[in-house]
């Protein structure tokens, strides 16, 4: 004879969460962020498209009311209550290790790729919108990003994950560089 199964519900703690970040991440980019940036999501002067103000605290604001619907979503389907045990405080000091090198091959990737390589006069400051100089930073450690997560998901290191880490690298270039002709991809904007 089989035992009735528990009924899956969201715990007190979950749902205060939930709620908190879909009302919060709502309020954020419906009422806060457009009454405090001079600019909406894409600022258009004299025919050039710019990334405004708005933009990126708007897509913050939305990922967090993202998570708070998967947070209740998720919750509703886990039956035994989560604990936090050692394997999770690993998984988290994993990640926050990658994407702190990840950040350090944005930040110092283009500026010694130019010191060991570059045509030896001027600086990658004067150089950093140039091509390649410009892509090396978001290229390294957009592609180190992205095999490092895949890793810690749990696929195996080959060809393919290489190959999918720098198509979704410059993919994700292309989309900010080519609209915005004025953005400056990271880390040139920062020099």
């Amino acid at each position: 004879m089989k035992r009735p199964r528990k009924a899956a519900h969201l715990s007190l703690p979950d749902a205060a969460l939930a709620l908190l970040a879909i009302v919060g991440g709502g309020l954020m980019a419906v009422a806060w962020i457009p009454a405090g940036t001079a600019t909406g999501l894409v600022d258009i002067v004299r025919g050039q498209r710019a990334i405004g103000d708005a933009l990126a605290p708007t897509v913050a604001a939305l990922l967090i009311a993202i998570g708070g619907v998967l947070l209740a979503i998720e919750g509703t389907a886990r039956r035994d209550p989560m604990h936090l045990t050692r394997a999770n405080v690993m998984f988290v000091a994993r990640l926050a290790g990658a994407l702190v090198l990840a950040m350090l091959l944005m930040r110092h990737g283009g500026p010694l790729a130019y010191d060991l390589l570059g045509p030896g006069t001027g600086s990658f400051r004067a150089r950093r919108l140039d091509a390649p100089w410009a892509y090396i930073g978001i290229g390294t450690g957009g592609t180190f990003l992205i095999c490092a997560l895949a890793l810690l998901a749990g696929q195996r290191p080959g060809w393919r994950m290489l190959a999918v880490a720098v198509l979704g690298t410059a993919t994700l270039a292309a989309l900010f560089g080519l609209p915005f002709a004025q953005l400056q991809l990271p880390p040139a904007g920062d020099l």
